[in-house]
């Protein structure tokens, strides 16, 4: 018995001081400090984002680099009646530089809807405007003059990061054919067109009025 005691005792002093000693250790807290590494190696992400690019949806506007003059139809020319007419187009000026889609549209001011016009109202069903007055066709061929002209526009494509696309535009023809009493602008028969993009000019052209008969003619 005294010989089991005394091989039993070291072991049973080991396991307590040992049982001790942890419980001591555990109870006590160690601060770790995160230190970034000094250097930092090449890695191997691909280095892409999300974050705003200098290039990204970088957009070139539609050049229209000719417009060509309406034909005045000669029935105009031999005819003595005094008028100004007004229309409106609108056109697609494609990606693959053609221009498509010509029609007439309503004569609404900038900004107007359909939609918000008085079903009365003579704007929403007529499309023309001769004499101050809305109309349902403009007379001696105007309109399909003004949209021949519109056919042969030549621009460069609108593009976005420079790839081409396809823009809307009104084109505004006016034509009068004044003898000396209408309150026109230029004597004779004339045609100024204007064409615009969401409200912006981006060609007028410019008549050369005719010269009214001198007294002596």
């Amino acid at each position: 018995m005294t010989c089991l005691l005394k091989r039993f005792l070291p072991f049973a002093l080991t396991l307590i001081v040992g049982l001790m000693l942890g419980s001591l250790l555990s109870k006590s807290t160690h601060s770790v400090d995160v230190v970034a590494p000094k250097y930092t190696g090449m890695g191997f992400g691909s280095g892409s984002g999300w974050g705003p690019h200098p290039d990204r949806d970088k957009q070139a506007p539609v050049k229209i680099n000719y417009v060509p003059d309406i034909v005045i139809p000669d029935a105009i020319r031999r005819s003595s009646w005094e008028f100004v007419a007004t229309l409106r187009l609108e056109a697609v000026l494609g990606a693959d530089g053609k221009v498509s889609e010509v029609k007439p549209i309503l004569m609404l001011p900038y900004g107007v809807t359909e939609s918000s016009l008085d079903p009365k109202d003579p704007a929403k069903t007529l499309p023309f405007i001769l004499n101050g007055k809305f109309v349902a066709s403009l007379p001696y061929g105007l309109t399909e003059a003004a949209i021949e002209m519109a056919k042969n526009i030549k621009f460069i494509p609108a593009t976005i990061n420079g790839m081409p696309v396809s823009v809307r535009v009104t084109i505004n023809s006016e034509f009068s054919n004044s003898r000396g009493s209408l309150d026109a602008p230029y004597y004779g028969p004339n045609a100024h067109t204007v064409i615009m993009q969401d409200g912006i000019v981006k060609w007028d052209t410019n008549p050369i009025p005719e010269s009214p008969p001198s007294k002596s003619d």
